[in-house]
């Protein structure tokens, strides 16, 4: 029922949402995003490629944030992000950074999202005694800790990633979160295939805030399945749903996944629109910080905006006042 909705009358409400959208930024109705995920799943990528045409602004020179808190190499993102549609990057930010990010963390309550226990209210997250498989922390609560302004207008990432889109980057959202133990692979908690489609371009940015062996849960990409028809029919016809090892493993070969082991302060940049997911966490526990960058506003209605943070960094704040566009998802806090 709900598809035979989308096929007749998803195309009308989509206009008519793209409409409003481009002139008032109205955010999207469900059954548009409905509409948006099935035009992937029909097209294999270029109706995203389209509308992000229409929706996303022009590359311009901009106001430097002189913030380098990122140890990144320009050149070998540009090329590894366009062919595989990953890049990674050793040790990208000091051991000083990352304690403080995680001494910051820790004090912050969240909440529970898994298949057999998801928070009703936040709480503090218990290491010795975890509830569920992930732990989830909010995003203006993470906005206020001063190193993650500083790498949100570092300079070398805002480079890459606005030379990655050709347009205009947007800092859309912040997430972090604690992956622990579980009996078999969850779902709620991203441990199955699956694509992403919140925009309609994008780049996630994964920083290792503890150190990730195979045995922690380690990050896996299907490299090139990023691109236009990346990934196949006999998976995108199942629509945005999750999809089991068996079903990839008979479409793509071993050498096209990619693990993504890391010490602490290891950086991954990808673009989730090709295949991923999280191994299931054998032992320990694993802490990621998530960064994730938009050319525009357009696509699923679930996207939280931002608060502008109350205690900000200088070099936020002055980057803050002079690139307007690039904090489109930010909002004041009353």
């Amino acid at each position: 029922m709900r598809l035979i909705l989308i096929c007749f009358v998803g195309p009308f409400v989509f206009f008519y949402d793209l409409f409003f959208f481009k002139l008032f930024n109205k955010k999207v109705s469900k059954l548009s995003y409905d509409f948006f995920i099935f035009l992937f799943c029909l097209t294999g990528g270029w109706s995203s490629r389209t509308l992000d045409f229409f929706f996303s602004k022009p590359r311009k020179n901009i106001y430097s944030s002189c913030s380098d808190i990122l140890n990144l190499n320009e050149e070998v993102a540009k090329k590894s992000l366009s062919e595989l549609g990953f890049y990674y990057a050793d040790k990208a930010i000091s051991d000083k950074d990352i304690i403080e990010i995680k001494n910051y963390i820790k004090n912050l309550k969240g909440k529970y999202i898994s298949d057999y226990y998801s928070s009703k209210e936040y709480e503090f997250f218990n290491p010795e005694n975890p509830k569920g498989t992930r732990f989830y922390y909010n995003s203006n609560d993470l906005i206020e800790c001063n190193n993650i302004q500083k790498i949100i207008v570092d300079n070398n990432l805002y480079k890459i990633i606005s030379n990655y889109f050709q347009k205009e980057p947007i800092m859309d959202n912040i997430r972090a979160w604690w992956t622990v133990p579980s009996e078999k692979a969850d779902s709620s908690a991203a441990q199955l295939w699956h694509f992403d489609l919140e925009r309609t371009k994008w780049l996630k940015i994964f920083i290792y805030l503890t150190d990730c062996t195979e045995m922690n849960g380690p990050h896996y990409f299907i490299q090139r399945s990023h691109k236009d028809g990346g990934i196949p029919f006999s998976i995108r016809k199942r629509g945005y749903s999750r999809a089991e090892d068996e079903l990839v493993d008979k479409v793509y070969q071993k050498k096209d996944i990619k693990s993504f082991t890391s010490p602490a302060g290891g950086l991954l940049l990808e673009d989730t629109r090709g295949l991923h997911k999280g191994k299931k966490v054998d032992e320990g526990s694993r802490l990621i910080l998530q960064l994730q960058f938009t050319t525009n506003l357009f696509g699923s209605n679930g996207m939280d905006s931002i608060f502008y943070p109350i205690n900000s960094d200088i070099k936020f704040e002055e980057y803050q006042k002079h690139n307007k566009f690039f904090f489109s998802n930010f909002v004041k806090n009353n």
